[in-house]
This record gives structure tokens, C-alpha cells and sequence, in this order.
């Protein structure tokens, strides 16, 4: 049993309905500009690191500050770069001359060498203020 005629069939138009689909355009729009963040572009931007302006660097400004306690024949000795004291104050000289003291210092101890020289070294980092001071042991 057939309940429609051909008649029917031809006449019929397959219509659209274009509501809904402008409905889902501007709620897709909205949503994305209230979602969209709008940032400073990379160049507007201030940088983390101010200069001078002289743009020189010393040697002494990247180099990590190490002090060597070692034994040279019986005689404890302190070696900041390639200078060389034998006694608590030539080093503290050396170490007033420093001037970036935010990276910190690190007392790198050899064998052999009593305990006493490298806690003097360390206090006297801390007294000239660095913000740390790190103790290393010899591996030999």
C-alpha cells in the first residue's frame, strides 16, 4: 500500500533553513573573542636582565667564584683564580675586590687539607656578604 502519489514527490522542495546555522556562526564568534587574550608583542616587552648601557662584561662577572684550599708541601694555600695567599687575609683582600657577590662562592677543598682553613674561607664569604656559599670536597 502506497500512501503518497509520484505527483507528490515531484512537487516537494528540499528547503534549508539558514537560522540556525547564522545562530551557530555568532555564538562561535562571540565565543572566541571572549576567549582571545590579547598580549604585548615580545619586543614591547621588558626585559628580566637591565644593563648599563656600556654593554662591556668583565671576566669576573661570568666566571663562578671558586676558591682551591689545598696543601702546598705542609702549608695550607688559597687559590681565587690565579692568584694565590697563604693566610685568611690576603684572601679577604682578594675577596673585597669582588663586586658581584649574588652568584655566591664555592670553597673547593683538596686532600689533606685541615677543616679548619676551609670553614675560615667559608666564614669569610659570609661576612663579605655572598649569598651562598657552597662547600666541595675533593674526589681525588
Amino acid at each position: 500500500m502506497k500512501l503518497t502519489s509520484r505527483s507528490m514527490k515531484r512537487e516537494s522542495n528540499l528547503e534549508l533553513s539558514m537560522t540556525s546555522m547564522i545562530d551557530v556562526v555568532f555564538l562561535l564568534l562571540i565565543f572566541f573573542m571572549v576567549t582571545t587574550s590579547f598580549t604585548q608583542a615580545e619586543k614591547e616587552l621588558d626585559p628580566a636582565i637591565k644593563t648599563d648601557g656600556s654593554g662591556t662584561n668583565t671576566a669576573s662577572d661570568l666566571e663562578p667564584i671558586i676558591i682551591d684550599v689545598f696543601d702546598d708541601g705542609g702549608i695550607p694555600s688559597f687559590r681565587l683564580g690565579s692568584q694565590t695567599s697563604t693566610t685568611i687575609d690576603e684572601l679577604r683582600i682578594q675577596l673585597q675586590a669582588i663586586t658581584n657577590r649574588d652568584d655566591g662562592a664555592f670553597v673547593k677543598v683538596g686532600n689533606g687539607v685541615p677543616f679548619y682553613y676551609p670553614a675560615a674561607a667559608m666564614q669569610v664569604c659570609s661576612e663579605l656578604s655572598f649569598a651562598t656559599v657552597t662547600y666541595i670536597a675533593s674526589e681525588n
